[in-house]
């Protein structure tokens, strides 16, 4: 789980710069992981960064 839950975080580690395909499998990732939780919240902080400009 370790490892998986590192290559979800280098691939959306750019954040809202980050490739949206990039984020989505980040963020698929975290949830086959089990961190629905996890996944919401950052994808709501992505949203957030990213309507701040």
């Amino acid at each position: 789980m370790g490892e998986a839950a590192l290559e979800a975080l280098i691939l959306m580690e750019d954040g809202p710069r980050a490739d949206p395909a990039a984020l989505e499998q980040g963020l698929t990732l975290l949830r086959k992981l089990g961190l629905e939780n996890v996944a919401r919240r950052t994808a709501l902080h992505i949203l957030l960064t990213r309507a701040d400009g």
